[in-house]
C-alpha cells in the first residue's frame, strides 16, 4: 500500500522496510490494526511501527500540504485496495481526517 500511496517500486519500499527494522522502528507484522493493515497478496511484506511514538514523530516532522497529501494518499490507496468496511472505516476516518477532508472522515 504504500508503495502505490507513494508511487514508488515496491522493493524500494521493503528495503526501507527492512533497514527501518534494523534499526528497532518497524518489525514484520499479521493482521489488521489502524498502523498495519494485512495484504493478503502479499503478507510477507506487512510491517507495524514497534510504537505509536515513532510514527507520530514522523508525521509530527511533516507540515502543511505535504501532510495532507500524504494522508489524501494514504486514504485512496486503503479505498482502492479493501474499500470500506469494519477494519478499515477507522484508518479511512483519520486520513480523511488529516487530509481535512472533514465530509469523508465523519462517514467512516
Amino acid at each position: 500500500m504504500v508503495a502505490r500511496a507513494a508511487d514508488v517500486h515496491a522493493d524500494d519500499v521493503l528495503t526501507a522496510c527492512e533497514q527501518a527494522g534494523r534499526e528497532g522502528f518497524v518489525q514484520r507484522a499479521q493482521g489488521n490494526s489502524l498502523n498495519c493493515l494485512f495484504d493478503s497478496e502479499q503478507p510477507e511484506v506487512t510491517f507495524r511501527f514497534t510504537h505509536d511514538r515513532y510514527r507520530e514523530a514522523i508525521m509530527d516532522g511533516i507540515r502543511g500540504p505535504t501532510r495532507k497529501d500524504i494522508h489524501h494518499t494514504l486514504a485512496r490507496a486503503v479505498e482502492v485496495k479493501w474499500g470500506q468496511n469494519d477494519n478499515t472505516s477507522p484508518i479511512l476516518a483519520e486520513h480523511h481526517f488529516g487530509a481535512e477532508e472533514y465530509g469523508p472522515a465523519y462517514d467512516y
